[in-house]
């Protein structure tokens, strides 16, 4: 499977219960690299990502087991849960970073440094003013 998350400098995921940000441009590019793919998401994020859900976007899987039923092409948002326990299941995780720092009391919890990073781009969000995009592959 494919991962997807957003964090902050920290790897921050979440703080007090809430998502750290929005941002409408970063949701348009994970619908754009999600195309043509299932969408695995945890109902936290359903209303965020059906707003965003263009007519061609992927086919969007709310579950509460999104990464248990997620296949091997499939990707999977994650923003309010570890994904550690399933690590060993994903091929390629996505990280979109907001450059600064947030209060935070879920951290995304694996280790980066054991993947390959094999692109990163920046680009002009709706709420920030640059938003990097790192993917990294087994």
């Amino acid at each position: 499977m494919n991962l997807a998350v957003t964090l902050d400098d920290a790897g921050g995921m979440m703080f007090n219960h809430r998502r750290q940000s929005r941002d409408r441009t970063l949701l348009a590019e994970l619908m754009d690299t999600c195309k043509g793919k299932s969408l695995y998401i945890y109902p936290y994020s359903e209303s965020l990502l059906r707003e965003a859900l263009p007519e061609d976007g992927p086919e969007l899987i709310v579950s509460e087991h999104a990464l248990e039923e997620a296949g091997d092409e499939d990707w999977v948002f994650v923003e309010d849960r570890s994904p550690l326990p399933f690590a060993d299941r994903i091929q390629t995780i996505l990280v979109y970073k907001w450059n600064r720092p947030y209060p935070a009391d879920l951290t995304f919890d694996i280790p980066l440094g054991e993947w390959t990073l094999s692109d990163i781009t920046e680009f002009e969000g709706s709420s920030h003013d640059v938003i990097t995009r790192e993917v990294f592959i087994r």
